[in-house]
């Protein structure tokens, strides 16, 4: 259970602690700044995975709308007599290459870090058995001592190395909840009025355009909709027809 280990984690830190900065406040220290740049490792690759997530969420949605030709019989069965099932495929697959590819990226950078901060952990755990060993050699530890430190050197490399790599992740996680804050906290663009008029809706109303126009924000230079003039009177029944894109979902989501 990974909440039993977090806890023998903290237990193993606190008393390894303890121990070391009694037998020697040096030992302790080289085994704690020795860890550190993991901390600033794992923080600093977390930052570039959420990034990935975080620039690729359109390309994300864009894979899961594509799904939905090949769920259930009715749009299989579009799909197939259109097509069209290879061409999607191909760009489902590109983009899921294209996502994996820059994860591979960062995780092969990653790998080689870690590795190098690895050998940094290891250096300094050595020189404290050295320093250990000394003690020994001049008499100033017993020699049960030195089998002794060396357990609990270990164990207290392993739990630095283990709450440092957890802050990495959840720093990682931190990324994720502050973008969440501020999407929650993004003010709305269009406000109510204070008076707004009410409709009696009684009766089907009128609906009138006149010179509508309508362009999404990412796409600033394009317009959806230009210069739309429309009535749609009470009970009357019309058909839209255009080609892909000429602004026929668009007219009815701002019906």
């Amino acid at each position: 259970d990974s909440t039993l280990r977090t806890i023998f984690t903290i237990v193993a830190l606190v008393v390894g602690s303890i121990i070391t900065a009694n037998v020697s406040w040096v030992i302790y220290l080289i085994i704690i700044i020795s860890n550190i740049p993991r901390l600033l490792i794992e923080g600093r690759y977390g930052k570039d995975v959420w990034g990935i997530w975080h620039k690729d969420s359109p390309e994300q949605r864009r894979f899961n709308n594509l799904r939905f030709y090949f769920e259930g019989k009715r749009n299989i069965s579009e799909t197939k007599l259109l097509q069209s099932g290879n061409w999607i495929i191909n760009w489902m697959d590109k983009i899921l290459r294209d996502f994996n590819n820059k994860q591979l990226g960062v995780e092969k950078s990653k790998f080689y870090w870690l590795t190098s901060v690895q050998i940094i952990s290891v250096l300094g755990f050595a020189y404290s058995m050295y320093m250990i060993v000394s003690d020994v050699s001049s008499g100033a530890l017993a020699v049960g001592g030195l089998v002794f430190m060396f357990g609990v050197l270990g164990n207290l490399r392993s739990a630095v190395t283990t709450i440092l790599s957890e802050f990495g992740r959840q720093y990682q996680d931190h990324l994720m909840v502050k973008d969440l804050i501020e999407f929650f906290e993004t003010k709305p663009v269009i406000v109510s009025p204070k008076n707004p008029v009410r409709l009696n809706l009684t009766s089907p109303p009128t609906i009138v355009f006149e010179n509508v126009s309508f362009k999404y924000p990412q796409e600033e230079k394009k317009w959806s909709l230009r210069n739309v003039n429309l009535t749609l009177a009470p009970g009357k029944k019309i058909g839209l027809v255009g080609n892909n894109g000429a602004g026929k979902t668009t007219l009815v989501k701002l019906l």
